[in-house]
């Protein structure tokens, strides 16, 4: 899609990180070992898909194609189990609130500082900003991106060079149900979470303030503002800065309609650096080709880089 896919440092061998996934049913209740002082809903089973979903696709077919994506993305050797499913979750009846899109739950135990086990809750009482009910769009070919006409690709240095803030589909096309909410964008989002991105259960130092990319991933020096579990892109009054620079991130704070965002390399960046992650593959919708360092260096110097524009959460607190 006009950018390099890199691994790093020098991989020899290419590996990936397992993602364990287990579809809870309706009447199915979720994971029990995971705690519950954050996380609070009127129902803890799964429930059935909403009947005001569109776009004919599957929860478990889109999750497994996010799950796909991440898997592509980071290339240390590590499992996780994530349990996913639609559930209820409170109506919040406060004026302007803010999207309920989606819940996760993180399990108390860590391995080598890392998450081991999630829970991925879907509301199917999606209601929009103003609190009016809203759409999933589910869409059956989620490995494809048809229904949008437009895409655009960013890049700006952080401090660490040129790197990818955004990869977004965006101008759905006319009468299609894209229209709607992405359940994939918002897959991928609470997955990225799953993986790392969210100070919740670590010491309270962790993660917390800007998330700087070290030495053993590209574009080190890169800094990129976090609050501890998005990349927060919302003014005050709880408006989307559309200026910002990571406003189309996958893991920001705010997401909308008409869209579809990819993982762009900070996101992939910011995961690997929360979770210690060292080998990644920077754009997981290609077929990734071994690179080290100095390599990509050199190609940066030929000018391998293209710099192309072609052209949500308070659900408790996540997407």
């Amino acid at each position: 899609m006009g950018t390099l896919a890199v691994l790093s440092p020098a991989v020899q061998k290419v590996e990936a990180i397992t993602i364990h996934r287990n579809l809870i049913d309706e009447g199915e209740r979720f994971s029990s070992i995971l705690r519950d002082d954050l996380y609070t809903y009127s129902n803890p089973l799964g429930t059935s898909e909403p009947s005001t979903a569109v776009g004919g696709g599957s929860l478990s077919d889109i999750f497994d194609v996010a799950a796909d994506w991440w898997e592509k993305a980071i290339l240390d050797p590590f499992e996780i189990i994530l349990n996913f499913g639609w559930g209820d979750m409170p109506i919040d009846n406060r004026k302007n609130a803010i999207l309920d899109l989606a819940a996760i739950e993180l399990a108390s135990e860590l391995k080598n500082g890392r998450i081991i086990e999630s829970n991925i809750i879907f509301n199917r009482n999606l209601r929009d900003e103003k609190n009016q009910p809203s759409k999933w769009f589910l869409d059956q070919t989620p490995h494809l991106n048809e229904e949008y006409k437009g895409f655009s690709e960013k890049r700006r240095d952080l401090g660490g060079g040129l790197v990818n803030v955004e990869r977004i589909f965006t101008e759905p096309r006319i009468n299609s149900p894209a229209i709607h909410f992405d359940l994939l964008t918002v897959a991928k989002h609470e997955i990225g979470h799953a993986l790392g991105l969210d100070a919740t259960g670590r010491k309270k130092s962790d993660l917390i303030g800007p998330i700087i990319i070290g030495n053993d991933l590209p574009f080190s020096g890169t800094k990129l503002n976090f609050d501890g579990v998005h990349f927060p892109v919302r003014n005050k009054d709880g408006s989307i800065d559309n200026n910002n620079v990571l406003v189309n991130t996958l893991m920001n704070d705010a997401s909308r309609f008409r869209e579809r965002r990819l993982q762009s390399e900070v996101d992939i960046l910011a995961v690997a650096q929360a979770s210690g992650f060292t080998q990644v593959n920077l754009d997981p919708h290609k077929v990734p080709e071994p690179i080290s360092i100095l390599g990509l260096l050199t190609l940066g110097t030929l000018g391998a880089f293209s710099i192309m524009k072609c052209k949500r959460k308070q659900l408790s607190r996540h997407c």
